[in-house]
């Protein structure tokens, strides 16, 4: 696919919001993408809510998890490379209730480590942390995560 289209701010949102089954069925929009940081949200709505009313965790865990997924394949490329979840560790501190935000910056630290292990070793591990917050700001969730990212094409 052409490298232009790629990085255009029309795809980036077309990719995360509806190439992505997942985030289409939870509700799940990217809202903004510039350098190293992206905004996520998710729609309240009823169908991902548990029986008490409140965000069901796995929605809330994909919200926290996309995000990540999100920054980093804008930095090294989403068809040049498969990133998955190897381990993770949603910690929840308040109920979710109605829209939810996550916010993430990918630092610099962190994509130079990524570049250089894929370049250097076509794979990759690395631990990133977000945070879930509700229309009133309150943090409602914390993920910690552990991916592996592999190199889908041979490097020159």
């Amino acid at each position: 696919m052409n490298a232009k289209i790629q990085k255009s701010t029309l795809f980036k949102k077309l990719f995360v919001n509806y190439l992505v089954p997942m985030n289409r069925t939870l509700g799940i929009k990217l809202k903004a993408m510039k350098d190293n940081e992206i905004i996520m949200t998710m729609k309240g709505r009823r169908k991902i809510t548990n029986y008490g009313g409140t965000i069901h965790g796995g929605a809330i865990m994909a919200l926290a998890e996309t995000v990540h997924g999100g920054a980093v394949l804008n930095k090294i490329g989403a068809f040049e490379n498969l990133m998955v979840t190897k381990n993770c560790n949603l910690k929840f501190l308040k109920k979710a209730k109605g829209d939810l935000k996550v916010h993430f910056k990918l630092s610099d630290e962190n994509e130079a480590t990524i570049k250089t292990h894929l370049h250097e070793n076509g794979k990759c591990e690395i631990e990133l942390v977000s945070a879930v917050t509700d229309t009133q700001g309150d943090t409602v969730a914390e993920l910690t995560a552990l991916y592996h990212i592999k190199c889908l094409k041979k490097q020159p």
